[in-house]
């Protein structure tokens, strides 16, 4: 993992998270319950995209150069972010969804 793009994927996830969460859950102001599940969600996009992103335009020093290697650690990563999630609370369909086809399309990438 390389540290200091994972630091600034850190920071850029921190801004852009709470923009959207600001965004998505608005109601939260007014008194509604936070969906906890997509909160946290809300911040593990812009921390993935910012850090993959990262990686590639530096040349993927943590890969050799192999993109093979990218869909690998991508993969890996949202299984991680999906496993965690379920122990926050059961996800919605939606989000379900959309993971199941990351990870579909990840997989015919490696």
């Amino acid at each position: 993992m390389n540290k200091p793009i994972f630091t600034r994927a850190l920071i850029v996830a921190a801004i852009v998270g709470s923009v959207l969460n600001l965004i998505n859950q608005w109601d939260i102001i007014n008194g509604a319950n936070p969906r906890w599940g997509a909160l946290l969600f809300t911040y593990c996009v812009p921390l993935l995209v910012s850090y993959f992103s990262g990686v590639m335009a530096n040349g993927n020093k943590s890969t050799s150069g192999n993109e093979e290697g990218i869909n690998e650690q991508l993969l890996s990563a949202v299984l991680d972010l999906e496993k965690s999630l379920e122990q926050v609370e059961r996800l919605p369909a939606i989000t379900r969804q959309h993971l199941l086809s990351i990870k579909t399309l990840l997989k015919t990438k490696a």
